[in-house]
């Protein structure tokens, strides 16, 4: 039996080593003008909303969306607050950016997600990502290297939001025990399936030297000669008792960071559950039909972070424009 601290370390062996993702998050800012993907997004996003709309609940997200959007517009950037970003590093420059973004979204300080840049990410087309059970937002230093500050700014925005949706599900009386249980197990199957090619692929020498430089604990090599050294079925085995404890630690993480955004953010209204559950069914469709189209690209969930991004970059440039940059 693998012990819970030995379930975090193997997954954190994975984590450091590769990166991991739990939801796609399809950049707009990839290949297109703002606008144009403003025109798309805008015309998927008002037939999902005509969908949803027929309903009373349906009629009532889609108010509080539209509110949404209105809202992000009015929220510009300052003059002093690009010139300062302009001046930044990487690393310094995510960070500040964050915290101008968590206040602007209203994300408190406790609950404000790392912001990390790894050599690349297991998706290698994603530029970043919003990992909800580590609390981290996770960027490609290839694609980072690349960007202009305004783009940055705009898809940390994105991921920004989808971490404010996440703390409004876990905030939910009606769909936060689903969405534990829901996100806790698909992150586990998905990162135990990682960890076992991972393991399974990589030599035993490079998870001695990982244990070594990162000071991590014993069991990354002494799992890596189990998986090694199993047959198919012993390999099943592993995987599902690995799949087990991780959603079981999964789950006891989202429930603290559950409990603290109820203590700063309080317990979310009434009126907002319908479209609370409107977006939680975009993730869900977004992870069933991974790999078989553009379902999730063009759900609530993620039309709501496109355009939090596509605002977040018209308002950085805006304020570019003041001082000639």
């Amino acid at each position: 039996m693998i012990s819970v601290s030995g379930i975090r370390n193997v997954v954190k062996g994975v984590t450091k080593a590769f990166g991991s993702s739990l939801v796609s998050s399809p950049q707009a800012a990839q290949g297109a003008s703002i606008f144009s993907g403003m025109v798309g997004v805008a015309s998927k996003t008002t037939e999902a909303a005509a969908a949803a709309g027929k309903t009373s609940s349906g009629k009532k997200a889609v108010e509080i969306f539209l509110k949404r959007i209105t809202s992000f517009f009015k929220s510009g950037l300052g003059k002093s607050e690009v010139q300062r970003l302009e001046s930044l590093g990487e690393i310094q420059f995510m960070g500040e950016a964050r915290d101008i973004l968590a206040k602007k979204i209203g994300i408190p300080n406790e609950l404000l997600p790392s912001v990390e840049i790894l050599p690349h990410l297991a998706n290698t087309r994603q530029v970043g990502h919003f990992d909800l059970i580590s609390f981290a937002i996770r960027f490609s230093e290839e694609h980072v290297k690349k960007m202009s500050r305004a783009k940055l700014y705009s898809i940390l925005a994105h991921e920004m939001q989808h971490c404010e949706q996440m703390l409004m599900f876990l905030r939910s009386k009606k769909i936060a025990p689903e969405v534990i249980e829901y996100f806790s197990k698909s992150y586990a199957e998905n990162i135990s399936e990682l960890a076992i090619q991972n393991y399974k692929n990589a030599p035993m020498e490079f998870w001695e030297k990982l244990t070594k430089e990162k000071n991590l604990g014993s069991e990354i090599v002494e799992f890596a000669r189990k998986v090694k050294a199993a047959n198919e079925p012993e390999l099943l085995a592993i995987k599902n008792e690995l799949i087990q404890n991780s959603a079981a630690s999964c789950a006891d993480a989202l429930k603290r960071i559950q409990q603290i955004a109820i203590e700063k953010m309080g317990v979310l209204p009434e009126e907002a559950e319908g479209f609370a559950k409107d977006l939680f069914e975009g993730y869900k469709n977004s992870i069933q039909s991974e790999g078989k189209g553009m379902k999730y690209y063009f759900s609530l969930a993620e039309a709501d972070a496109v355009f939090r991004q596509i605002a977040s970059q018209i308002r950085y440039k805006l304020a570019s424009f003041s001082f000639g940059k």
